[in-house]
């Protein structure tokens, strides 16, 4: 989910869907990876898809720094007996401190998920939210030297708001 976010620069819905839509989650199936150098994604619906046709987006097998992305996906799905046939969602309920299911894979969930995690290891970095991920991710690449126009078309960004995010990030 981190990783999704970050990386292909995603809102948390694109991923996980809404309570008021769950059939739009990215499920096992619309995970590709069959080709060793890139993750390829299904995303049902995404916020600046009004018509549901879904887009699909790929991640670089392995990253700049080093990050293995495909294989933390085969990893994952290993672990969590999940396949690529499936029809499952891909990211699973989890359970919380009182031991019973979260509500599922919405992203309201996650996101409280999320700021445990982050409170965990980074305590001082209270304003950090889910859309952070988004935001970093956008922040990062434009860091490295990915041009902006490749950036805005990785996050489907239709307007001009992905520069507020990038503007602040001093490429190297």
């Amino acid at each position: 989910m981190l990783l999704l976010s970050f990386i292909g620069m995603r809102r948390m819905s694109d991923i996980l869907g809404k309570p008021s839509r769950p059939n739009c989650s990215v499920r096992c199936c619309d995970v590709n990876l069959a080709d060793p150098q890139v993750v390829s994604i299904f995303l049902r619906a995404m916020k600046n898809d009004p018509f549901g046709e879904g887009h699909l987006i790929y991640i670089p097998a392995v990253t700049d720094s080093g990050l293995r992305v495909h294989d933390a996906f085969v990893s994952y799905m290993a672990r969590a007996g999940l396949s690529t046939a499936s029809q499952a969602p891909l990211i699973q309920g989890t359970r919380g401190s009182h031991g019973k299911k979260l509500s599922g894979t919405y992203y309201a969930s996650w996101a409280v998920r999320f700021k445990a995690l982050v409170s965990r290891f980074l305590p001082s970095a209270e304003g950090l939210s889910t859309k952070s991920l988004r935001r970093g991710g956008a922040t990062y690449a434009h860091s490295i030297g990915i041009p902006a126009d490749f950036i805005r078309a990785v996050g489907c960004w239709e307007s001009e708001a992905f520069n507020l995010y990038i503007a602040r990030a001093k490429p190297s």
